[in-house]
């Protein structure tokens, strides 16, 4: 077999073992896996509703409390995201402890290996929040509190890095 036959077939097996892989990760953390998604944007308000294949609270440990992940809306500029987080036992916000929404503006970092930290994100809960079994629903968000929606969702998990918040997108939709 000449070079380019083995690295053609090494890149196969790496691919083949990555969907096996990505497959095993995705049936242990379905909570992740966005199933459907949409942004109602009206005049004076915007409403977010994200349902996903999982229980939610899968994500958090039964213990500790704890869990470090989310959903958002993600807008043209990263700025003004519609996001609803669950990061406990870490406190920034009024609405805590348990799951809460921010208007986060994200920043690019080479500190963070999705190459995505949070710049800002508000302190007050931007509208009316809540999380049951497999929804996430953000209610009465001032339009003026976020950015030009992308069209596109997106679950993620958090990780502090050389001293930034990162953002890890999960699951797009």
């Amino acid at each position: 077999m000449n070079s380019n036959t083995i690295l053609g077939l090494s890149f196969a097996a790496i691919f083949a073992v990555s969907m096996i892989a990505t497959q095993t990760v995705s049936a242990e953390s379905d909570y992740l896996d966005i199933t459907k998604a949409k942004l109602v944007e009206k005049k004076n308000h915007v409403n977010m509703h994200i349902k996903v294949a999982g229980n939610i609270n899968d994500g958090i440990d039964p213990i500790t409390n704890e869990g470090f992940f989310g959903y958002a809306a993600l807008t043209d500029d990263f700025t003004g995201v519609l996001a609803v987080t669950y990061h406990e036992p870490i406190v920034d916000s009024a609405e805590q402890p348990g799951w809460h929404a921010h208007v986060v503006d994200l920043t690019t970092t080479t500190s963070c290996i999705s190459g995505l930290a949070v710049a800002s994100a508000s302190f007050d809960e931007p509208g009316h929040t809540s999380v049951t079994r497999n929804n996430v629903v953000v209610n009465q968000v001032s339009p003026d509190d976020v950015g030009n929606f992308s069209g596109v969702f997106a679950s993620f998990e958090l990780t502090v890095e050389s001293g930034e918040v990162c953002v890890n997108p999960v699951d797009f939709f």
